[in-house]
């Protein structure tokens, strides 16, 4: 089977899904076998991606015509999923022309779940890594390439367009960047920037197209839009170590035990407490990886000597 072909049978099944998931009642069998396709292959997700594309934009039906055609067979499948209602079908392209004003702007939405990751390959070459429990949705125009951060973190490696800044806007301001390697990470109270290679600048947010940069980070440092409007020098930190969690693994030198645990809690759907507050002092020196269903509390507790047991509502208690 040639590149071509092959492509084609993957966005063919990517639709299939799509029409499946649709349905009113989806079994979580099914669910799980869609899952488990969906993580096997980059390609999968860009297909599955590309068919709720043109879902929203009601070409689907043609694309379906198309693979009918092709394969008769499946005809009897399509033909249920076509006759949804017509005024369903004028509503989301309705709203799909809402959405994609004069601009050609396309707005893609990803989102991970607790203790997932996701890499993601943009159409301009830039490639993103979306931490757990995250969200951003990308707009890319003729003119301009936007990231809008919704929750979590993100890293970017930024391919260089002079003619197109790259910006990640962000409830506390806009992170605007020409070609780099960086992360973003988005808290309740701020939002955390970390430069691994090239320089980044930090500015308001503004609906305006013009772009007031207010600090410049370049590699090894750190800083918050808070900490910046503050007018706070930027951390000099160890990029590499502190973003080690895009090699599925957490660093943690010296940091207290309550720190610690917090940021585990962010990977695991398992809530780890402490059972003594004396502990939350306690200084930890420890590399723990990050494993498919999340960080175990028993590494931990097997790392500081500790007691690991549960209470009555499933948390994790760590304990001397």
């Amino acid at each position: 089977m040639s590149t071509i072909q092959r492509n084609s049978h993957i966005e063919n099944v990517a639709i299939e899904w799509l029409v499946k998931l649709n349905r009113d009642t989806v079994p979580p069998e099914l669910e799980a076998e869609f899952m488990a396709w969906l993580q096997s292959s980059p390609a999968h997700q860009a297909a599955y991606i590309r068919a709720e594309q043109l879902w929203q934009r009601g070409e689907v039906l043609q694309k379906l015509a198309q693979t009918t055609a092709q394969q008769p067979e499946k005809a009897n499948f399509y033909f249920a999923w076509q006759g949804l209602s017509a005024c369903a079908a004028i509503l989301i392209v309705c709203l799909c022309v809402w959405l994609l004003p004069s601009a050609q702007q396309e707005i893609l939405h990803f989102q991970t779940a607790k203790g997932q990751q996701l890499h993601i390959d943009l159409n301009d070459g830039s490639k993103v890594l979306l931490n757990t429990n995250s969200a951003l949705d990308v707009a890319y125009t003729s003119s301009q390439r936007t990231v809008s951060l919704l929750q979590g973190e993100a890293f970017f490696d930024v391919a260089k367009d002079t003619k197109r800044p790259f910006d990640v806007e962000t409830h506390q301001g806009t992170v605007r960047v020409v070609g780099t390697r960086f992360a973003v990470q988005h808290t309740e109270a701020d939002t955390v920037i970390t430069v691994l290679e090239g320089k980044v600048a930090l500015g308001d947010k503004s609906d305006s197209s013009t772009f007031e940069q207010a600090v410049l980070l370049t590699p090894n440092q750190q800083t918050t839009f808070a900490e910046s409007k503050l007018g706070l020098k930027p951390k000099v930190i160890d990029a590499e170590k502190n973003l080690s969690w895009r090699k599925q693994h957490l660093v943690f030198r010296g940091q207290p035990l309550r720190d610690v645990v917090e940021e585990l809690n962010r990977y695991s759907s398992t809530v780890i407490v402490l059972g003594d507050a004396s502990l939350a002092n306690k200084n930890v020196t420890a590399v723990i990886q990050l494993g498919e269903k999340g960080v175990t509390a028993e590494t931990l507790g097997s790392a500081l000597q500790l007691n690991v047991t549960k209470d009555n509502s499933g948390r994790v208690v760590l304990s001397r």
